[in-house]
């Protein structure tokens, strides 16, 4: 059987990959044929992006956004194990 598995890895917890990565293992033994659609939505696309910073805002919301961007990046850089 041919089976769609439509993910939201933009998430940048291990839960997300590792349950995305459990149920693909499932499925793949018991001789499915596997698909993976990695969804992205636009609104987690720019969490990690600088455009964010573009926009005229108040110097507070400036440094909550940086701090974010920050924490982020640590984040999601913590989670690539591959």
């Amino acid at each position: 059987m041919k089976i769609g598995i439509l993910t939201l890895n933009w998430a940048v917890n291990y839960g997300a990959v590792l349950q995305m990565y459990a149920l693909y293992k499932y499925l793949i033994d018991k001789n499915n044929e596997v698909v993976i659609i990695n969804y992205s939505p636009k609104e987690l696309e720019d969490t990690y992006s600088l455009r964010n910073i573009n926009n005229p805002l108040k110097l507070k919301k400036i440094l909550i956004k940086l701090i974010n961007i920050n924490f982020k990046y640590i984040q999601y850089k913590n989670l690539i194990i591959i």
